[in-house]
């Protein structure tokens, strides 16, 4: 009987022990957040050491294995950030894919993001962050849930609209039997864009077609 008590005792003590280390662990990453925004570093302080504008470039690596960046000071000269560093790895769709990452900044200096989720969903994927560096729980936005023909969401790009203080987010779609395919195209895809809007990335504007050419179109 004293041997379990003494078991019980220790067993309690390590989780006692993981819980404080985990508190801690969240409050040393909450106040380095508040540090760097305080000092105003983000990832942009981070390549030029807050001396020197750069322009960033957001991209994804095989099957879409997460967001990396890449800067350059001229437009013409790019590097890897951190030795190509995975900065956000994708926890969202039923694949767990994230391709064509499009990066805005709103108003309120926060930078959100969306992404392809997957090859065959109806949904992409969504997540902001302060400073490029951490990001918020990953989000599935239902933009096709409505169209039971719908084959796919394919890369979304971001927009911020000043005189409308909207966000605009603009995808490729092919709806199964809508439109035909072109002649020789092996996959049989008929991609049209069709866009949404949102003020909070909580509610958004019913899906309407953007551009439909007359033909497979993609990257708006």
């Amino acid at each position: 009987m004293k041997k379990l008590l003494i078991c019980l005792l220790s067993l309690l003590l390590l989780q006692s022990s993981l819980y404080a280390a985990e508190q801690a662990k969240a409050a040393d990453k909450d106040a380095q957040k508040k540090e760097n925004k305080k000092n105003g570093k983000s990832l942009f302080w981070e390549i030029t050491n807050g001396k020197q504008e750069a322009y960033l470039f957001s991209y994804f690596k095989g099957r879409g294995d997460g967001l990396h960046f890449a800067y350059s000071f001229d437009g013409l000269i790019w590097k890897s950030v951190q030795n190509d560093k995975i900065f956000l790895k994708p926890q969202v769709g039923k694949e767990k894919l994230m391709r064509d990452p499009s990066i805005v900044q709103g108003p309120d200096g926060m930078f959100h993001m969306v992404w392809t989720s997957g090859w065959k969903e109806n949904n992409i994927g969504y997540a902001y962050s302060e400073d490029l560096i951490h990001w918020s729980e990953q989000q599935e936005i239902p933009v096709m849930a409505h169209e039971p023909n719908c084959q796919n969401c394919w890369a979304p790009e971001l927009f911020y609209d000043k005189a409308s203080k909207k966000f605009y987010i603009i995808w490729a779609t092919t709806i199964e039997g809508k439109y035909e395919a072109a002649p020789g195209n092996e996959d049989q895809y008929a991609h049209r864009l069709y866009y949404t809007t949102t003020k909070d990335f909580k509610s958004f504007a019913p899906t309407q077609l953007w551009y439909d050419p007359g033909f497979s179109v993609i990257d708006a």
